[in-house]
């Protein structure tokens, strides 16, 4: 009974963490977003809400600012984005207008492109919004770990304690007929 009660219990204690840093991880990602974001409506430079920006807007990024969308950059003057909430690079990368010769590209060699979240290191760009919200690469991943978080798929670690859950429980039962057959 004793093995059986630690089965239980371990499985329950690796459910609940795996299950509270996937929350954690989607919360921190729901507070990634960008407030305000500078663009140009009308000919003219004007402040306005990030969720109001929609593809085809262009935005101003300055040194310092957050991304508010995903860019196709269209002028750079010596820009340079930390990417690293999407790649893991720590180290900024320096940022051009050249041509996507390819849609399979790494994030990191997607040189063209500013991706939401990310931080201008140096330098000043104009970019035109080809994602917003969901749809930009940061919001791929924060659908897929609130998807992972709700899922009912399983880890392989909990695979294995329900099987030895299950071994231990049929061991007792023979184990407990051995028992009542001697006596």
């Amino acid at each position: 009974m004793a093995v059986l009660l630690v089965v239980i219990v371990l499985n329950t204690a690796i459910g609940f963490t795996q299950e509270w840093k996937a929350s954690r991880a989607l919360d921190a990602l729901m507070r990634l977003g960008v407030p305000q974001a500078q663009v140009i409506r009308d000919g003219k430079a004007q402040h306005i809400d990030s969720s109001l920006l929609v593809p085809g807007d262009i935005v101003i990024l300055d040194e310092g600012e957050s991304v508010p969308a995903d860019l196709r950059l269209i002028e750079v003057a010596q820009l340079e984005a930390v990417e690293a909430v999407l790649t893991g690079e720590s180290l900024p990368v320096l940022k051009s207008i050249e041509a996507i010769k390819s849609r399979k590209l790494p994030l990191g060699d997607c040189r063209g492109n500013a991706f939401m979240t990310t931080v201008i290191a140096r330098g000043r760009a104009k970019g035109l919004v080809v994602r917003t919200g969901a749809d930009t690469e940061i919001g791929r991943i924060s659908t897929a770990i609130s998807a992972g978080a709700n899922s009912k798929m399983r880890t392989p670690i909990q695979r294995k304690l329900s099987r030895l859950g299950k071994y231990l429980v049929l061991l007792a039962i023979v184990l407990e007929m051995v028992n009542v057959g001697l006596t």
